[in-house]
């Protein structure tokens, strides 16, 4: 690996955590040198790690709907609907999830914080959990 000149060191010591341009004057292809642990591998390369853990905030609220479950069966006027969960909180029911969705972004909530789900037996269950990382969990419209 080649030695970094004094000029290109005082350049990179102006330039402070940012990146720092260079032209071949030759060729007038353009480099961005970077700090290494600035760096980031392109996208076509498979990151070294991928964090699969479920967000706090979805597994809060997904819990809340499995508790919530039982009386939104029961009755007919949620049944078959959509239900959202920030965390704890219940934001609403509706035949619409693009509405309860709208209703999170407009409260700011952020959407690792909220979950929702359709109505129905299994709703935010573990089992989806698992491999669902998402803040809305479709499935076929109900008949």
């Amino acid at each position: 690996m080649p030695d970094l000149s004094e000029e290109l060191r005082r350049e990179l010591e102006r330039a402070g955590d940012a990146p720092l341009r260079l032209v071949d004057p030759e060729t007038r292809r353009e480099y961005v040198l970077v700090p290494a642990e600035q760096w980031r591998a392109p996208l076509s390369e498979p990151p070294a790690e991928v964090d699969l853990a479920i967000p706090e905030g979805i597994r809060l609220s997904k819990a809340a709907i499995r508790r919530a479950l039982p009386e939104l069966l029961a009755s007919r006027w949620t049944r078959d609907k959509y239900v959202c969960y920030h965390r704890d909180e219940r934001v609403g029911v509706s035949r619409d999830h693009m509405a309860l969705l709208r209703a999170c972004l407009r409260r700011g909530y952020p959407v690792e914080e909220f979950f929702i789900t359709r109505i129905k037996l299994g709703a935010a269950s573990d089992e989806i959990e698992e491999i669902d990382r998402t803040f809305v969990e479709f499935d076929e419209e109900p008949e």
